[in-house]
């Protein structure tokens, strides 16, 4: 996990623990037209520090995000150099490296094609951080990319999990990276949809917006038996997904979202009065985060089951944000934590459209949902269930 919360899974967990930390002003580049002036910001990292071998100067901050995140996931699996090299890769980015892009395509505008750099063109390219995951490591194996936004890394996983239940594979990696960059982050502030007030606050009645993070996270995905048998930690089990589309994706009779999680609990065998837990996609746009409320107070006693969003911690990651979810909710299931969505400086629970939970410790998870709406009218979701002899 390489998170605006710290840059592995350690300081990912503690920083949950204390309730995450405050959003800043992007290093990059200047606020100084825009609204909005703060965002997540993975703090400062040398890649080559994290990783085993050297890796080439051109590589762009996303691939190296991403890279980050897969050895430090191999590590912590256990995998040998012959294992790694079975291990298929599905990673979800929504825009890349949109700050090569975008720098790209104004040298070719400005200068003329003759002049922009060949070797800069592979970093434009989306499938290009999956694929680099593959080159580091030496993987002749599966490489895909997902590019569905806002749920993407959760359909990176899900369709991982179908490629181990189909027999193709037996360990994925699966996740979504995400880098920030000036161009989306102009355009959606020209769009007023970036917090004004600088506060990332999902479900929160009084939100001015969304504020945009950045990150990789991915998962080991192993067919159970094959991890008994290496004697893998097994942290959690996908018990089941759903993915759908809808035209309108606030549309309650083209409802994507809720088809995805009623598709999801099916396939799990999960009854919705088995479900402990529920990490949502809200991101303190209110709209989307109305929305998402609406449907899943449709299907859920809300009063009864927690609901929280790790956006509050890491703001909105696009490609990435499902995947920080899934690691949040298998915390929750080994018994650490589960972060709560409310602003310190406001306990009035009127202000929030589902119950707050103060407490980052609840009574034991045994199921959770992790789902996500999307701006484009996609749904999707995944069932979790504890496995009993799992620590993170």
């Amino acid at each position: 996990l390489v998170s605006p919360l710290g840059i592995d899974k350690e300081e990912f967990v503690q920083g949950l623990s204390r309730g995450g930390r405050p959003a800043g002003p992007p290093s990059s580049f200047s606020t100084d037209t825009t609204t909005c002036k703060t965002c997540f910001e993975v703090p400062a990292f040398d890649a080559v520090k994290y990783l085993r071998v050297k890796i080439k100067k051109i590589l762009d901050r996303c691939s190296k995000m991403g890279l980050m995140a897969a050895q430090q996931a191999f590590d912590d699996a256990g995998l040998d150099e012959g294992q790694i090299a079975n291990t298929g890769i599905v990673i979800s980015t929504a825009l890349g490296s949109m700050t090569n892009t975008s720098l790209f395509d104004r040298q070719r505008i400005t200068e003329g094609p003759d002049n922009v750099s060949p070797m800069q063109f592979p970093t434009t390219i989306l499938n290009s951080h999956a694929a680099n995951i593959n080159i580091h490591f030496g993987i002749p194996q599966t490489c895909i990319t997902f590019s569905s936004i806002q749920t993407g890394s959760l359909d990176a996983i899900a369709y991982a999990t179908q490629l181990i239940q189909a027999g193709r594979l037996e360990t994925v990696l699966a996740g979504g990276m995400e880098e920030l960059s000036e161009s989306c982050f102009l355009a959606l502030d020209r769009l007023n949809l970036l917090a004004s007030n600088g506060i990332s606050a999902p479900f929160y009645k009084q939100s001015t917006g969304v504020l945009l993070g950045e990150g990789a996270g991915v998962l080991l995905l192993e067919e159970r038996d094959h991890a008994v048998a290496r004697g893998a930690t097994i942290l959690a089990e996908i018990k089941g997904s759903g993915m759908a589309f809808g035209v309108d994706p606030i549309n309650p009779a083209k409802n994507a979202f809720k088809s995805a999680i009623l598709n999801a609990a099916r396939q799990a065998n999960v009854g919705f009065g088995d479900m402990d837990a529920i990490y949502s996609g809200a991101t303190g746009n209110k709209q989307q985060d109305g929305f998402e409320f609406n449907t899943l107070k449709g299907i859920f006693n809300l009063e009864e089951v927690p609901v929280t969003s790790i956006k509050k911690h890491t703001g909105e990651c696009l490609g990435a944000s499902g995947a920080f979810a899934v690691a949040s909710a298998t915390l929750s299931l080994t018994g650490q934590l589960f972060p709560s969505f409310h602003d310190p400086m406001d306990d009035d629970p009127n202000n929030y459209l589902v119950p707050m939970v103060k407490d980052n410790k609840i009574k034991a998870i045994r199921n959770c949902l992790v789902c996500s709406s999307c701006v484009s009218g996609a749904g999707s979701a995944i069932v979790m269930s504890r496995h009993d002899k799992g620590t993170i």
